[in-house]
């Protein structure tokens, strides 16, 4: 219930600002791309919170769909870090590459403990990582550009 209400509220705030400020993101991509992202990353993050309650009972499976949840929604924090600026070399990897990037190392890291990967950590951090891809292919889509109008000027 939690998740829900993060999803709509966070689409909610995404929306507003972009819609009453879309200069303060020329930064980022424009208003419209960092829309985009950012509705993005709630469809994301509730699809893999709706994952990890269907499977609530099964640890191997709940655990690393809301650790994955997590960090759709983390990129904001890791965005606002000192020297995140340096790692980006254009507007989406501020957005979109911390996260991913965070999630390599856990990978790395859960390896380099136990010598072994969850499988269902993989494929979901795959997922992550191609849904990032088309956060920024649909960001910069003339489709998205004429459906976006109707709530960024």
């Amino acid at each position: 219930m939690l998740a829900g209400a993060m999803v709509i509220l966070g689409s909610a705030t995404a929306i507003l600002p972009t819609r009453h400020n879309p200069e303060g993101y020329q930064p980022l991509g424009g208003a419209r791309f960092f829309l985009a992202t950012m509705l993005g990353e709630m469809l994301a993050f509730g699809t893999l919170v709706a994952i990890a309650v269907i499977y609530r009972r099964r640890a191997e499976i709940h655990r690393p769909m809301m650790l994955l949840a997590s960090l759709m929604i983390i990129s904001g924090a890791l965005g606002r870090c000192p020297y995140i600026a340096d790692f980006a070399v254009m507007p989406p990897l501020f957005v979109l590459g911390p996260a991913p990037v965070l999630g390599a190392l856990f990978l790395v890291l859960q390896w380099a403990l136990i010598r072994a990967v969850s499988r269902w950590y993989a494929l979901g951090y795959s997922a992550v990582v191609i849904a990032s891809f088309i956060f920024i292919i649909v960001g910069h889509s003339s489709l998205w550009n004429q459906i976006a109008g109707a709530i960024v000027p």
